[in-house]
């Protein structure tokens, strides 16, 4: 009476509890099948029955863990691919960005030449102004000195030709005659008698005096002449360089926007493959403790699984 009583509390406490293997009862299976040495078979049946079920619900439970683990893998197997394909675009976003900033580096280095073209140019358009200027100076200079000396050497030369030719100057022209050759002109005016070779000579030298002073002029005009030549290439010169600079910072701005998308697209990359690498590294431990539950619950049930094992085959025994 007291076994069939049992049964039914065994029963009610099993369904409750499938951990019920691990008391001592089922840690000892002969004395747990010997409470029912006097039991009929329907009791001794109805025990087997729930052998049977816990056997079934252990692994049911491994089962369970076994999904579990196998998901949890799943899981983390994705987001290992989430992570490499994250970790793939990152490096290719950060290779783009590295190939624009040395465009960036390039392009900045070719706006330093253009600016130092420019500053050399504007430096050699305003020397070549500055030596316009003082051959313009130096020509104006010049033509009032040599065009006065010339003034001097020609009534000089026109004394000497009347002197020559034994003629008295007249007294308005004696009025005309320079500082310079009044002396001559006033001995001139006196009847003074001279070598007609040694005139000559002497108007030989003013004639190359004349000469010599053309010459400087036009040499000073020719000055004049180069150096604005010059001053027109350094000025067209340093327009050019004007326009090369301007379209080079241009440029520069244009892959300076550029690098500052590939910089975006970097910091994005970066932020996907952060959420990546935590979200994968979250999943693997997910695995690694579903591995470690999976391993758990089969050595569990296992060993449960043996002892439900022998009770059965002692219960049998009873039948």
């Amino acid at each position: 009476m007291k076994v069939i009583m049992f049964i039914p509390f065994l029963i009610a406490t099993v369904s409750a509890h499938s951990q019920f293997m691990n008391s001592l009862m089922f840690r000892d299976p002969e004395a747990f099948v010997a409470t029912f040495a006097n039991a009929d078979h329907d009791a001794i049946n109805k025990v087997l029955e729930m052998v049977n079920e816990m056997m079934e619900q252990g692994e049911a439970e491994v089962a369970t863990a076994k999904a579990n683990y196998e998901s949890a893998r799943a899981t983390a197997d994705a987001a290992r691919i989430e992570l490499k394909d994250a970790t793939n675009d990152l490096t290719f976003k950060k290779g783009e960005l590295e190939f624009q900033t040395q465009a960036a580096n390039s392009q900045q280095e070719y706006v330093n030449l253009k600016k130092n073209e420019e500053e050399t140019a504007l430096a050699d358009r305003n020397a070549a102004r500055s030596l316009l200027e003082e051959h313009q100076a130096f020509l104006k200079k010049d033509s009032a000195r040599i065009a006065s000396e010339r003034e001097v050497l020609e009534r000089i030369a026109e004394i000497l030709d009347d002197l020559k030719a034994n003629k008295v100057p007249e007294g308005r022209r004696l009025l005309s005659v320079p500082s310079q050759a009044s002396f001559l002109a006033t001995l001139a005016s006196q009847g003074l008698k001279v070598d007609p070779e040694a005139v000559e000579k002497v108007l030989f030298s003013i004639a190359k005096l004349i000469s010599d002073g053309q010459e400087l002029l036009e040499q000073a005009q020719g000055y004049v002449t180069d150096s604005t030549a010059a001053l027109e290439k350094d000025e067209k010169t340093y327009s050019e360089a004007i326009t090369c600079h301007v379209e080079a910072n241009n440029a520069l701005t244009d892959v300076l926007a550029k690098q500052k998308i590939y910089e975006e697209a970097v910091e994005a990359a970066e932020s996907v493959h952060s959420t990546a690498k935590d979200a994968s590294t979250s999943a693997d431990n997910s695995a690694t403790e579903a591995d470690k539950k999976l391993s758990a619950e089969a050595a569990r049930v296992k060993g449960e699984n043996q002892d439900l094992l022998r009770v059965k085959e002692l219960l049998k025994g009873l039948l």
